[in-house]
């Protein structure tokens, strides 16, 4: 069998001129470390690495597939491991994306998408979403609700936005499903609506597929920036009407349009003010967004 090493590969800026004279910076290699082996053929994302209060995390799915953190501390080059009972088939693909996040109080949250496992936990709950007992340890974890008894949590995302945690899922499927995201409430140790409705609803007859995992990317102006097309089946050629908003300084709540029109949530392809590119299903929309670079004018 064939494997591959996850590497973690240590990078500085170094100055350099370009020719013209002005000066560019350039990434340099000043070490790497082996993290672990994992299956050479599968066809998940890639893995997610996490630096946070002076520990480092990266989650994958390792040799045997099954999903894998591993912490080191900063400094050190040994990892310690923890295997969870999440085993991915072989052609589960990107929908077992995996994503992690360290609360303020250093709790580590793992979550990915329950979707063509070989093995995976029992239902109840139907999210694979786990929480470390102890701070700033993988040694034991948890599993959890993270809404409801009854929620179905696809494409689970952690966003973390000036140390406050963000969890955004979609619930439904494709083509038919509606984009929520939480605020995760480090005393209560609780997830809680951002919004009372959902971001972006597909009233049941489509569903968004949004740039950065669902949630609002925070650019430098100080705003959330969202950016969506819409889907009417689990063809992605179905894809149509590349849409925006943004909000009214940082505040989750209030929302407008590019011109600056008030809009209130949820979203839907009503929402014509919203609409940057009305391309219509097999106009060429596909998903994921690639690339979103975010401008500003004074």
């Amino acid at each position: 069998m064939n494997w591959l090493i996850i590497t973690l590969t240590i990078l500085i800026l170094s100055g350099c001129s370009n020719r013209t004279g002005s000066e560019v910076t350039s990434p340099e290699i000043i070490g790497q470390i082996d993290v672990a082996q994992v299956w050479s053929v599968h066809r998940v994302g890639e893995p997610q690495l996490l630096t946070r209060d002076g520990m480092q995390y990266v989650a994958y799915y390792d040799h045997d597939r099954f999903l894998t953190l591993a912490q080191r501390e900063l400094g050190s080059i040994q990892w310690k491991y923890h295997q969870f009972p999440v085993q991915m088939d072989w052609q589960t693909g990107a929908h077992a994306r995996i994503s992690i996040a360290v609360d303020r109080h250093g709790y580590i949250h793992v979550t990915c998408y329950r979707r063509r496992l070989l093995q995976e936990p029992p239902l109840p709950p139907r999210p694979i979403y786990y929480r470390s007992l102890t701070p700033h340890s993988i040694d034991a974890f948890e599993q959890l609700y993270m809404v409801s008894e009854n929620e179905r949590t696809d494409y689970p995302t952690f966003i973390t936005v000036d140390e406050t945690l963000y969890f955004t899922f979609r619930d439904g499927g494709s083509g038919q499903g509606d984009q929520h995201f939480y605020r995760y409430d480090d005393k209560e140790r609780l997830w809680e609506r951002v919004i009372e409705t959902p971001l972006l609803d597909g009233r049941g007859e489509m569903s968004a597929y949004a740039y950065g995992g669902g949630f609002p990317v925070y650019g430098p102006d100080g705003r959330f920036h969202l950016l969506w097309m819409w889907r009417d089946t689990p063809d992605h050629a179905t894809n149509h009407s590349l849409s925006y908003a943004r909000t009214i300084g940082n505040d989750l709540t209030q929302w407008e349009s590019a011109a600056g029109v008030p809009v209130t949530p949820p979203f839907t392809i009503e929402n014509t003010e919203l609409l940057v590119d009305d391309a219509p299903p097999g106009g060429g929309l596909s998903n994921p967004l690639q690339a979103f670079e975010l401008g500003y004018q004074e």
